[in-house]
């Protein structure tokens, strides 16, 4: 896919467009999703092994919703981390100029400042929405989700980004959100079928470093193969609101036409 070739996806078109580009350009991805799976998903198998086993379904109960919790944010922050990193890949890859890691992770630098004062920003958000109430803290997130590609693309600051990004999904929240829980579906899928194999070849075993490598290394794996798919969706999502919204895509294929040398046509309809 080429930026003259943007057009409105749907959200089964967007998920599938998402793991092509990831696949496509794996090796691109795949240092930056090592380095940040492992000690994220690390510290995630340690707090799950940290947690004292109990016969009482109450406690189990709570116990697991702790460990699912602490996952869960684990994950969100690798997945902040991994946009940051990679975001030009998936950029380079719809433009037709495919981005090295190393030129990715330059392009980062670049823009550290302001990369750096935008995580904060959101962790803060997103911290003050949760202790406001948990559904908050979903809004925010999805409503400042192309914050990255925001500041990649259009070289704006932190602040203003978040009014970006939050302007681009108002009116298209729902759809948004469709897309990025399909992907943590898909997700879950791959954990729990890469956990069950691990925890066949582990079971006649018991002891915490058992109990460690079984929670660990289907996290880990799970996060190296969907972290590049859930960065391609994030910069997917972004030019889809764009084009939805700004006729992002025409806009480009008249600037195309003029570097051409062609006739520029008039996009208004007759008569206006």
């Amino acid at each position: 896919m080429s930026f003259t070739a943007l057009r409105a996806l749907s959200t089964g078109e967007l998920i599938d467009a998402s793991i092509r580009m990831a696949r496509v350009n794996f090796r691109r991805f795949a240092p930056a999703s090592i380095a940040i799976a492992l000690p994220v998903q690390t510290v995630g198998g340690l707090f799950a092994v940290s947690i004292d086993s109990s016969n009482d379904p109450l406690t189990q109960f709570g116990d697991g919703l702790i460990v699912a919790s602490i996952s869960l944010g684990l994950s969100i922050v690798g997945m902040m981390l991994l946009t940051v990193f990679t975001a030009e890949i998936a950029i380079g890859s719809i433009a037709g100029s495919p981005t090295s890691a190393r030129l990715a992770a330059r392009a980062a630098g670049r823009h550290a400042g302001t990369l750096g004062l935008l995580i904060v920003l959101m962790v803060v958000g997103l911290t003050l929405g949760l202790l406001t109430a948990a559904i908050a803290t979903i809004w925010l997130g999805i409503a400042w989700s192309v914050t990255v590609p925001v500041v990649y693309v259009e070289r704006v600051g932190a602040s203003r980004a978040l009014r970006r990004s939050f302007r681009l999904t108002r009116g298209r929240w729902w759809k948004t959100l469709g897309g990025y829980a399909t992907a943590a579906f898909l997700g879950m899928l791959l954990a729990t079928s890469l956990a069950t194999p691990v925890s066949l070849l582990f079971s006649g075993s018991d002891g915490e470093v058992t109990r460690f490598v079984v929670a660990w290394v289907p996290l880990v794996l799970t996060g190296i193969v969907t972290g590049p798919v859930w960065v391609s969706l994030v910069v997917l999502t972004y030019f889809d609101l764009r084009v939805r919204r700004e006729g992002f895509d025409l806009a480009l294929r008249f600037a195309a036409l003029e570097q051409a040398g062609a006739p520029r046509v008039d996009a208004r309809a007759p008569g206006s």
